[in-house]
């Protein structure tokens, strides 16, 4: 494929509800402006990412569904709509559509039907995200919205011409066969390297142990508490930090409440820019997820040194070798959670988890390796 093309970027709308959504975007227009002549970037919020003169940032409304899962439709089918619109009138403006989700069915309808090729980058189970989403206060529903989206997403896979992924488990996952020729593991997320480096050895940290990342229960952050409860008895000289915002966070500062947990503090949530030097102050990151694709704080904590603590979740174990480049635990249960802290601070080879961990993202997950990656996805 020829890849001086004019693009549009299609984003899901509802991921503006999550911080980290800013973050992902701008790496990906990074990448994208550094390959294709013009890019049409479609968002679901207002915000003013870090743009070259080659990217035009267009909306399709600023969505905020809340709890209320008629309104969840309506606007879904408006940002469709709004979508549609925008293919339509400028058709002749660009040659490739990417889409950075798997179920806005009518948009990859539509770039079809306009005999456009078609991308979908896929992070994880869109399915299975907006089961546990609104699968809370009604199982029924949460498994019908599981079954609807589920099957738009099998549609647009249908539809499209490349699959990009991150790796081979979320292929399997999504449960697509990697043989298929459609399937291309070459995604291309990236870690900034001069940014997140190793900036304090870990022989001179405090024994601080931290959980940075949403409050919410798909990651775990729950479990971890109860950990940090169990260890606290018998290790008290363990400091722990949490550092995130979202549903849950009345709920986690009511349970360190309730239980004592001196020794857990709260930052808030955590800018980007100020994100390694909170890394390079910890010992371990614990990362308790149900549910990843490929996380960015575990390859940028991997980066600064900071060894992870991470369920074998999405595409976790193409990235992390138990005790090589950091600690697999077999589920997220409060007394998993707690062996495996204990597990990683009593390991005698950590400096060498610490070096490993960098080099690897040096290597795999540098901008350079990941523009070199997308490359060969788009010729594949």
């Amino acid at each position: 494929m020829e890849n001086k093309l004019h693009v549009f970027l299609i984003t899901y709308p509802f991921l503006s509800r999550y911080p980290n959504y800013y973050i992902v975007m701008d790496k990906y227009i990074c990448i994208f402006s550094s390959i294709f002549n013009r890019l049409y970037v479609i968002l679901g919020s207002v915000y003013c990412p870090k743009c070259d003169k080659n990217v035009e940032i267009r909306y399709c409304g600023c969505f905020k569904p809340g709890k209320n899962v008629f309104n969840f439709l309506i606007q879904h089918i408006l940002a469709e709509i709004k979508t549609v619109i925008m293919l339509l009138k400028d058709r002749n403006e660009y040659d490739l559509v990417i889409f950075l989700a798997g179920e806005p069915i009518l948009s990859a309808f539509m770039s079809k039907l306009l005999k456009k090729e078609i991308i979908f980058l896929p992070q994880t189970s869109a399915p299975a995200g907006v089961k546990n989403a609104h699968g809370k206060n009604s199982k029924v529903l949460g498994n019908l919205f599981y079954i609807f989206y589920k099957l738009f997403e099998g549609m647009n896979f249908y539809l499209s011409d490349k699959i990009v992924l991150n790796s081979p488990k979320i292929a399997e996952n999504l449960h697509l066969d990697i043989k298929t020729d459609k399937i291309i593991l070459n995604n291309p997320i990236f870690v900034d390297t001069a940014r997140f480096r190793i900036q304090k050895k870990y022989d001179q940290r405090n024994d601080l142990i931290g959980y940075i990342g949403r409050l919410s229960s798909e990651k775990g952050i729950i479990n971890f508490l109860k950990a940090v409860k169990y260890i606290s008895d018998d290790y008290k000289d363990l400091n722990f930090f949490i550092g995130g915002d979202g549903p849950l966070k009345s709920e986690v500062v009511n349970f360190v409440a309730d239980n004592n947990l001196d020794k857990v503090k709260f930052s808030g949530w955590i800018s980007h820019e100020d994100l390694p030097e909170y890394l390079n102050e910890l010992k371990l990151l614990v990362i308790p997820s149900y549910i990843e694709g490929l996380p960015n704080i575990m390859l940028e904590a991997m980066a600064c040194g900071t060894p992870v603590i991470i369920t074998p979740v999405g595409g976790v174990l193409d990235v992390v070798t138990d005790e090589k480049t950091g600690f697999i635990m077999q589920d997220n249960s409060p007394d998993c959670i707690e062996k495996n802290i204990i597990r990683a601070l009593n390991f005698q080879d950590i400096n060498k988890i610490v070096l490993n961990s960098r080099k690897l993202i040096e290597d795999k997950y540098s901008f350079k390796t990941a523009l070199e990656r997308f490359k060969l996805a788009l010729e594949g």
